[in-house]
């Protein structure tokens, strides 16, 4: 077994009957790749990603979704790196 921590949603039905349900967030893995489209240089974008991969922080990104063969990735636009409560 499993545990975990959700948050029930209960729907009422005009006939009486009670439906239970809840939603899950679950991760979902993109592949990402970085473009000159928003004026910033690939590798420079390559870079920040890598650093706050690195650090172990978060970033914000301008990105747009592209299908392709393989699944949906991220067209990465700008990295900027989050800044957390304690660095702020």
């Amino acid at each position: 077994t499993a545990s975990m921590t959700i948050t029930p949603n209960v729907n009422e039905a005009a006939n009486g009957k009670t439906y239970f349900s809840t939603d899950v967030m679950e991760p979902v893995k993109y592949d990402v790749e970085f473009s000159d489209g928003g004026g910033n240089n690939p590798k420079h974008l390559e870079l920040a990603f890598k650093k706050a991969y690195e650090d172990g922080e978060a970033v914000d990104i301008n990105y747009s979704q592209k299908k392709g063969r393989f699944g949906t990735s991220f067209v990465v636009y700008d990295v900027k790196p989050v800044k957390s409560a304690a660095k702020a």
